[in-house]
């Protein structure tokens, strides 16, 4: 585990997990292999096991720290090729915000809509709702959870 930098939360010879640092939704991580790898089928069997580990304890360490509803796992590596997980959590409050400002009526979650619905409404240097948690307190509850 890497603590030098303040929105890391795990790093091993598999993977890094961190913040996303590009949006300042509490408890939105970005996990990343270090492997290289840029396909669920680069990986080997031991690797594809320990990583669906490392996701599902990194999910429900969100899920308890942000009191996250749902934790959307999306990954795309368009940009970045490098294989990659976005792990998001949807709280009741953010699925709030999200109705109130697009005019969204109750009923079914439109999930990739919430998603970039938020990283559009708040990226790095955006002020967050004053009643969210911080993110750095939402990282040092994360990294001890995942210790």
């Amino acid at each position: 585990m890497n603590h030098t930098k303040p929105l890391a939360i795990l790093e091993n010879d598999l993977v890094s997990l961190a913040h996303a640092d590009f949006c300042v939704v509490p408890g939105y991580l970005v996990m990343r292999m270090r492997t290289g790898a840029e396909s669920f089928g680069d990986l080997s069997t031991g690797g594809a096991r320990l990583l669906g580990g490392l996701l599902a304890s990194a999910a429900a360490a969100i899920e308890t720290v942000v009191r996250a509803d749902r934790v959307y796992c999306l990954s795309f590596c368009e940009v970045d090729r490098v294989l990659h997980f976005h792990l998001f959590p949807r709280s009741a409050a953010l699925l709030a915000a999200y109705r109130e400002a697009s005019g969204v009526p109750g009923g079914p979650v439109d999930g990739p809509a919430v998603f970039a619905w938020a990283r559009e409404t708040f990226p790095a240097g955006t002020v967050p709702p004053a009643d969210w948690p911080k993110v750095a307190d939402v990282c040092q509850a994360l990294r001890e959870m995942l210790a």
